[in-house]
């Protein structure tokens, strides 16, 4: 103690990687022909996915549309407003510095607030895979700025 040894401690800790499942929850997933599908189906399929995954990963489910929701919510496609920005803007802040193996986004594609999605994800790290379902009809938007 007299020469003021240096001491050093090493700790090492063993995280899983996360896998995120973002399930967009607006409106216009369910207004397909087969709603049934993304209602009911769509979900054990996800749930079976996530158990599945559960054992080499660590997996955290959000729902968003134009918040994001926890992932004890489950999915009732009442939004009425899909924001990826504020999904990926929430991912990016959460999960600063993590060990995140990819991103699972289940979603129609139809954004109708915030930046392009393609802009969005530009700075992850992680690659982020997307299930495509609901209604794919590209829609004309409108607005009138001034009369």
């Amino acid at each position: 103690m007299l020469l003021s040894p240096l001491l050093k401690y090493f700790s090492k800790t063993v995280e899983k990687p996360i896998i995120i499942i973002a399930q967009d929850n607006s409106a216009s997933m369910k207004m397909a022909e087969d709603s049934a599908y993304v209602k009911v189906e769509l979900q054990q399929q996800l749930e079976a996915l996530e158990k599945e995954l559960a054992v080499d990963y660590r997996v955290e489910r959000y729902l968003f549309d134009e918040a994001i929701a926890s992932e004890a919510a489950d999915p009732n496609f009442s939004g009425k407003i899909s924001d990826f920005d504020v999904l990926f803007e929430n991912i990016e802040q959460r999960f600063v510095n993590r060990n995140v193996g990819g991103l699972l986004l289940v979603s129609d594609g139809i954004y109708n607030q915030g930046n392009s999605p393609v802009y969005s994800t530009q700075a992850f790290e992680f690659p982020i895979f997307t299930l495509g379902v609901g209604d794919t009809t590209k829609y004309v938007d409108v607005q009138i700025r001034n009369l």
